[in-house]
This record gives C-alpha cells, structure tokens and sequence, in this order.
C-alpha cells in the first residue's frame, strides 16, 4: 500500500508493524531453539560414533595396538621396501598402503615424521608418477625436523632448487641422472647435517662439473663421497672441498692416477676407497706428484682398478699401516711392489681379491706366503692360473715333482677361499681333490681353520667329480655354482 500524500499514518499500521515484530522474534526463538537442537543430535551422534568404535576396537585386536607399536610396523614395511622405490608419497609404497586401512592409521601415518624423511624422485617419463612442489613440502612439513634424505633416479637433467628448501635438514644426497643443474644459492651456506653426497652422471653428453663439489666445502658432519661419469669438465685438485674430513671416498671418473691419487693424499682421515676408470699418466702432472709415502693411518680398505704400470705408481705413494682389506683389478702382478707396501706399512691384511690378475703360480704362491694372516682369499678370472690355481690349494700335493718344483702355499689363518674361473675342460676329479684335502685340513697342515670354500666355475665337469662336490655341499663345507 502506498502511503498517502498526507502526513497522517494509514489506519491499522502500528498494529502490523507491532504483529511483524513479534512474528520475527517468535522466528528468532525457533532458530536459537532448533540450533540447540541440532547441536544435542551433533553430539549426540559423535557419542554413538565414539561407542562404535570402541565396540570396534574391543571386537578388532589389531585396532587396539598402540600407536608407538602402529609406527614401528609402518617402519619395518618402509625398510623393506627398495631404496630406489622408498618414497612415501608413492601410492603402492607400504606406509601409504597401511595409511588407507583407517582413519586412524592414517593419522598415525602422517604423525610419524621419519616415515617422511626421505625423498625419492624419479624423472624419467612413465616410470612414476612425477613430483611438484606441493608433494616436497608436504614431505618436509610432516618429516618436521628430521634429518632429510634426497634421492633422484632418472634419465632427465635435475633442477634442485626445491630441494633446498630443507637444506640445513639434508642429510644424504644421492643423485643418478643425465645431467645436474646448478645447485641453487642456498647450498652455498652451511650444510650442518650433510654426511653423504653421490654424484652419477649417466652419460657423456652432459659431464660431470667438478668445480660443483665446491659447492659442498662448507659441510662440517660430510665423510662419504662417490662420484662417476664417463666425462667430467674442470679440476677437481683445484675444488676446495673437505677432503681431510671423508672417511669413505669411491671415484668412478677418467681421471689421470696421479690426479686421483693426489686427491686420496688429502684424505688423512680415510677408512674406505676405491677407484676405477682412472687415465694413465699425464706428463703434465708430475709437477703436482705428492713425495712418495704419505701416510693415511686409518684406511682400512682399498680397492682398485688402475691401468697398467699405474698400480705401482699408486702404491708406492703410499704408507698404509691399517690396510685390511685389498682388491686389486685388472693390472698386471707387482709382487715387489705389494711387497714393498707391506714391509713399508706393516699392515695385516686380512682380505685379499685378485681379480684378472696376470701372473704366474709360483708369484702369487710367493705372495701369498707373506700375508700370514689373511683370512679371505677371492681369486676371480686369474686366467694365467689355470689348473695350477687348483693345484695351489690342493693337499696332499697331486705328485711329488710339483712339490719339489715350487713352494708349497701355506695360509694358516685362511677361514674363506672363493675361486671364480672358467676352463674349457674341468677335471672334476681334481676339483673335488683339492677341497676334500681342505675340508679335512688339521693343526699342522697347511690351511688348519679354513672352514667354507666358494666355487664359481665354468666347463665340464665328470658325473664322478659331481658327485663327490654334491656331498661336501650337503655338510655346508662348500657353496658352489658350476654350469
């Protein structure tokens, strides 16, 4: 109705204004009331939820484990689970798997942080799913302060600057690509956590930049180091990198040996190395050659692969008075030179691989006789051994001229002799010889502890000589493969 022109109110409209009032606070009253209506069945249906899932719980054993307990579970399934497959945000991962059960495992899932304190990243199209950035914070938000592990698996150049997000966290990184980016700014501040780096370079097209290791220089806690490309740009002698603090060093790389080795001087702290792809010689290097002798004190294992004439440079560079365990590869055999080592060291080796070693029965048997205490011997693809690499360890001798032809091998503390050949002809009567003799070795005779012989082994071999390898198996004296 419209209002008149006159200043007079119509008849009647204080009544309606005072009716609509009170209808509106009658409506007020019916909300205030149904809200707490709704509230008493909110709860009231929050208990009954509650009281289902104690009946649950008091019906389902495995509901009532403790969470603590609940955790440990979802870590033993994570540690079983292949280093290169252990990234949580995978959805057949075992965590994530176990985290869709229940609600409740799930919140035990995301409450665990060293469920998520590794990061594993595949690149390569197809093979996973791959990752954004919402995924690494993710990972860094419920690993809460955890040390972080990074791997990187895949056949695309790597950018890391979300990986640095965590930096101070990092404690391994692991990364296997084509190609690595350049570490962002942040990796050029303290890395407080950081322990281990692995750099490898799947292929030559983008080689590994060695000026990249300094960008690890400022890494208090860092003792591992592995590096390997087929091609590297730069010199890694002009890197300032915390060589003296690595108790673990594996370089893959063609580098000149004696750039390699005068890496390895730097080490002083040094426990494990190995190396392999390394160059011959390089004139220019000589200059640099660190004095002969220098003393790593605590390296305690050394393997190698080093061409030609190379092995005698490197380890005539060297005292080494820990030097436990030696494997040597694809060089010719420097008796004088091991010798050399161990009268300059005065190490005890205790275990010794000779793999594709060039050398005669009578220079390994020589050798051999000065380690008094090994206790491992691995002899792999020995070629120029051949037969007489069985006769070596064959007692009684197989006939008295050979005796008195060569010196007989004694090893009295060897417990573990694994051969690794292939013969064109094997005569499995002489096989069978040789470690019946050892397993019923006793005080006095030459290898009077040996207690488990390897065989892997390629060629023919007599029904005869099987059989009798078959029983030395049966008493676990033997592990073999022939075919």
């Amino acid at each position: 109705m419209r209002p008149a022109e006159s200043d007079t109110p119509p008849e009647g409209a204080q009544a309606r204004l005072d009716a609509l009032r009170a209808e509106v606070s009658r409506l007020d009253d019916t909300l205030v009331l149904l809200a707490t209506l709704l509230s008493e069945v909110q709860s009231q249906r929050q208990a009954h939820l509650d009281a289902v899932a104690e009946l649950q719980t008091a019906l389902s054993p495995i509901r009532r484990l403790p969470p603590e307990l609940l955790a440990h579970v979802f870590m033993l399934c994570a540690a079983a689970t292949p280093k290169t497959g252990r990234s949580i945000l995978n959805a057949r991962s075992a965590p994530m798997l176990l985290g869709q059960v229940c609600s409740r495992w799930r919140e035990v899932l995301h409450a665990t942080p060293s469920l998520w304190s590794t990061v594993v990243l595949h690149t390569t199209p197809g093979l996973a799913r791959k990752f954004d950035e919402g995924d690494l914070r993710t990972i860094f938000q419920f690993s809460q302060m955890l040390p972080v592990d990074v791997a990187i698996y895949g056949r695309d150049s790597v950018d890391m600057e979300w990986f640095w997000d965590a930096h101070t966290r990092l404690q391994h990184l692991r990364l296997e690509t084509t190609g690595i980016h350049a570490l962002p700014a942040s990796c050029r501040t303290t890395l407080p956590l950081l322990a281990s780096v692995t750099l490898i370079i799947l292929h030559e097209s983008n080689p590994l930049s060695l000026p990249l290791l300094g960008q690890f220089r400022r890494s208090p806690r860092l003792t591992s180091l592995r590096l390997e490309s087929p091609k590297v740009v730069g010199d890694i002698l002009d890197v300032s990198f915390p060589w003296s603090q690595l108790t673990y060093l594996d370089l893959h790389l063609p580098l000149p040996v004696l750039t390699a080795r005068n890496v390895v001087a730097q080490c002083s702290s040094l426990q494990h190395c190995r190396l392999k792809g390394l160059l011959g010689v390089a004139t220019d290097e000589k200059e640099r050659t660190p004095n002969p002798g220098v003393t790593l004190p605590s390296l305690c294992s050394l393997q190698f692969l080093l061409p030609g004439a190379a092995t005698s440079i490197f380890l005539r560079s060297f005292t080494l008075p820990s030097l436990k365990s030696l494997a040597i590869e694809n060089a010719p055999w420097l008796f004088p030179v091991l010798r050399d080592l161990q009268a300059r060291s005065r190490f005890a080796l205790e275990r010794l691989v000779l793999r594709d070693i060039a050398a005669s029965k009578e220079d390994v048997v020589a050798a051999l006789n000065c380690l008094s205490l090994l206790r491992s011997l691995t002899l792999d693809s020995c070629h120029s051994l051949r037969r007489g690499l069985l006769a070596a360890f064959t007692y009684p001798p197989p006939s008295k001229t050979e005796t008195s032809q060569s010196l007989p091998l004694a090893l009295a503390r060897l417990e573990t002799l694994r051969i690794v050949e292939a013969f064109a002809e094997l005569d499995g009567g002489q096989v069978a010889d040789m470690v019946e003799g050892l397993r019923k070795q006793k005080k006095g005779d030459p290898f009077p502890v040996i207690r488990r012989v390897e065989l892997q082994v390629a060629g023919h071999i007599s029904h005869t000589g099987m059989e009798r390898l078959r029983s030395m198996v049966a008493c676990g004296f033997l592990v073999w493969d022939v075919s």
